[in-house]
């Protein structure tokens, strides 16, 4: 309902999910939910979908384990995103598999690489109000939604497909040479993005 509600009545451009399914369950109504966002979502143009990859693999802390990008990042219409360390290393948590396509920022295992604002005083995660426990794939993936933000502000044209495209044909390659089922496409790049394309002067002639 939320997704439905985000594209058709709330007029999202980017519809950001740093949320997963703990399992490889397939749900038909969520997916569906997605497939219309993409296609039909800013008049026909296609809503920018963004999900956190997951936080399952094996070698992470998480009493759900298992092989592969989670549900529903692994759909063919979603930028999914993976996370790396502040050493460029993927987290060891990141889910991972031939469905991601982008990595971000984020924290190792137990040490948060990510400040964030947090709801005020004790109703957050800290007293204060920001917190550095922001982490998982879940810190990573609002970073990509973020630059994708900036691409349509720059693009306002481009179609979803397109914005996913700028995103990983801009990404900082790591790990083997091209893509790969650890990091995707590469680290998302925010300046590569926005420096690409036509740039426009205005003025008097």
């Amino acid at each position: 309902n939320a997704i439905n509600w985000a594209w058709d009545q709330g007029g999202a451009d980017i519809l950001h999910n740093s949320w997963t399914y703990d399992g490889t369950q397939i749900l038909d109504v969520v997916k569906n939910a997605i497939n219309n966002a993409y296609t039909n979502g800013r008049n026909g143009k296609g809503c920018v979908v963004v999900f956190s990859s997951g936080n399952y693999h094996p070698d992470g802390s998480s009493t759900v384990k298992f092989n592969g990008v989670a549900f529903p990042a692994n759909l063919p219409n979603v930028i999914a995103v993976g996370a790396v360390a502040r050493d460029g290393n993927i987290s060891l948590y990141s889910s991972r598999g031939p469905e991601i396509d982008l990595v971000a920022p984020s924290g190792q295992n137990g040490v948060p690489d990510v400040w964030t604002i947090d709801r005020m005083g004790a109703a957050g995660y800290s007293t204060g109000n920001y917190t550095s426990s922001f982490s998982g794939t879940s810190a990573a993936a609002p970073e990509v939604s973020g630059v994708a933000a900036l691409g349509l502000a720059k693009f306002p044209n481009l179609t979803a497909a397109e914005v996913k495209n700028l995103l990983i044909q801009n990404a900082t390659d790591m790990g083997p040479m091209g893509f790969d089922n650890t990091f995707g496409y590469g680290r998302v790049n925010a300046s590569a993005a926005l420096l690409s394309g036509p740039s426009l002067i205005e003025g008097p002639s």
